[in-house]
């Protein structure tokens, strides 16, 4: 049955590229005082509610494409005796394309949560309120997944058959949300995409209760319609950006971590303006962004790795208070590398930024204990790759637990062999199966010398 429905879809999606019209076009339609039947009444549910209001029955039905729901469709009757009235934004002929597409995407229900998360690392079990559905929107068919966000609000995420995101929106009634458009997964990972900005304050500038973005440019995001839609090339852009990769982080950290930072963090961007500066630190609750002097670096503040690895730095030092120098600013870099990978599933860092290579460094690497000589961040990785291997050999979810009760742990007199002896005392409470492979990693790496 697993390959016959492979070759279904490869057969499936062979036809969908030689040309058939995908077109959808919705026919309106409305009479008043009619007493014959009409164009939608051979498609309404005959299980659909009917509302009472005194006399008369009102029937609210959604349209369905081999059992699709069309979201924006509808067809409503109000009648007493005889109909007298009825309204329809309605598709009476679907292309034979559209339904060679939500038969190929139903094909792949069983497996599209899977694929999801795959391509959109921020996208979590944890956060899935509402399993993936085939739907018609827009007059495209799409999966719709709604999520839930740290705050309990649940979020709708609507994507192509490609797991293209086409469209996020907020579900429900609420407090309206700032509309932004940026790339959600980075400008090597997405697209230009329409995406929601929550709770910002009245003053219509990139603040809330958690973060707030700052600028030494002389153009500052600020929206009186809270429409924060600028051009790529525009340094608002960039601010814009900055505050979407920060919510993302410290929103990963309360749902993954269950850990809030207490204080509200500032990212400063363009530090050096006018000059291009490479500058990309954190210091005592803020973050200092340049923009990168194109020889080395260029877009730093588009770059999800820099200011995600930069925005872990703020809750390593609420949660150990790790120094910046020595071996503990080794173990410092090495978590804030650690956890930076673990949202965006991706070991590498500074793709998007860095010039001289196809990154700055990985913690995808064999670096064992012995190989230590000092160096912040080379050390760094010998503290990162084994958590990343750790976390690839034992799964996400062990992984992260391990790296989290280790760093709860540490202090800010923490070293080397204080990293050690907690990872080992964390690795004796899983399970004797997991602990066995734990111990050939460590053994592999020099922990266990």
């Amino acid at each position: 049955m697993k390959n016959l429905n492979l070759c279904l879809l490869i057969a499936l999606q062979y036809m969908l590229t030689i040309g058939c019209s995908e077109n959808l076009i919705y026919e309106d339609s409305r009479w008043s005082r009619v007493t014959s039947a009409s164009a939608g009444d051979s498609n309404l549910d005959s299980q659909n509610l009917k509302l009472k209001i005194g006399k008369k029955d009102i029937q609210f039905v959604q349209q369905l494409i081999q059992g699709v729901e069309v979201e924006d469709s509808f067809y409503k009757k109000v009648y007493d005796n005889e109909t007298k009235f009825t309204s329809s934004h309605w598709i009476n002929d679907v292309p034979i394309a559209i339904r060679l597409r939500i038969l190929s995407m139903k094909l792949q229900e069983n497996l599209i949560e899977a694929r999801i998360q795959k391509k959109h690392a921020n996208i979590s079990l944890k956060r899935i309120y509402e399993k993936p559905k085939i739907i018609i929107q827009d007059g495209e068919v799409r999966w719709k997944l709604v999520v839930s966000r740290p705050s309990g609000e649940l979020e709708g995420i609507f994507l192509d058959s490609k797991l293209n995101i086409k469209k996020t929106i907020l579900l429900g009634s609420r407090i309206a949300a700032a509309e932004a458009t940026l790339f959600p997964e980075g400008p090597l990972k997405s697209q230009l995409q329409n995406v929601l900005l929550y709770e910002l304050a009245q003053n219509k500038t990139l603040n809330t209760s958690k973060i707030k973005v700052s600028t030494q440019s002389v153009e500052k995001a600020y929206s009186e319609s809270f429409q924060f839609n600028y051009l790529v090339e525009d340094r608002r852009f960039a601010q814009v950006q900055v505050f979407y990769y920060l919510t993302k982080a410290l929103g990963w950290a309360e749902s993954e971590l269950q850990f809030k930072l207490p204080y509200q963090l500032e990212a400063e961007t363009f530090v050096g303006f006018p000059e291009k500066t490479n500058t990309a630190f954190y210091y005592e609750r803020k973050i200092r962004l340049g923009e990168g002097d194109g020889v080395i670096f260029s877009n730093i503040q588009l770059d999800p790795t820099l200011v995600i690895h930069e925005t872990f730095h703020s809750l390593i030092d609420a949660v150990a208070r790790l120094p910046f120098q020595g071996e503990g600013g080794s173990i410092n870099e090495g978590f804030a590398d650690f956890l930076t990978a673990m949202v965006l599933k991706n070991p590498n860092l500074g793709e998007v930024s860095y010039k001289k290579g196809p990154f700055k460094r990985t913690i995808q690497n064999s670096l064992k204990l012995q190989d230590q000589n000092g160096g912040l961040y080379h050390d760094s990785g010998i503290v990162a790759g084994l958590l990343w291997n750790l976390s690839q050999k034992l799964g996400y979810e062990t992984g992260l637990k391990i790296g989290w009760e280790i760093l709860i742990r540490l202090n800010p007199i923490t070293n080397l062999n204080d990293f050690s002896v907690e990872l080992k005392e964390i690795l004796k409470e899983l399970p004797t199966e997991q602990q066995e492979i734990a111990r050939k990693i460590l053994d592999q790496r020099g922990w266990n010398n």
